[in-house]
């Protein structure tokens, strides 16, 4: 148990960091004071938040059956911040596309 300890403590850590990096990206991007920001700034805190209740839950009972949820959303918000990425990457395609044809 202790090396899942140590996975659990690891994964919030980083996803602290990657919260913190991608505001500071995002308010360095031309996406800095738009819907777009706010949206994938609420998706990356979602999943910081519901890491945290993983190592919270995993450090108080140190069940895997009942951190299992708390997994969950970590990767429903991992998947949420991904999909947004991608769409915005396609979108972006889709523009400089048009623009070199134009």
């Amino acid at each position: 148990m202790g090396q899942i300890s140590a996975v659990v403590r690891d994964c919030d850590q980083r996803a602290t960091e990657f919260r913190l990096a991608l505001a500071r990206a995002l308010n360095q991007s031309r996406l800095d004071g738009t819907r777009a920001e706010d949206r994938l700034n609420e998706q990356a805190k979602r999943l910081d938040v519901a890491i945290s209740r993983l190592r919270e839950s995993w450090n108080r009972e140190r069940e895997p059956e009942r951190s299992r949820e708390h997994v969950r959303e970590a990767v429903a918000a991992s998947r949420e911040i991904t999909e947004h990425l991608i769409g915005m990457g396609r979108s972006l395609g889709r523009r400089d596309g048009a623009a070199q044809h134009a």
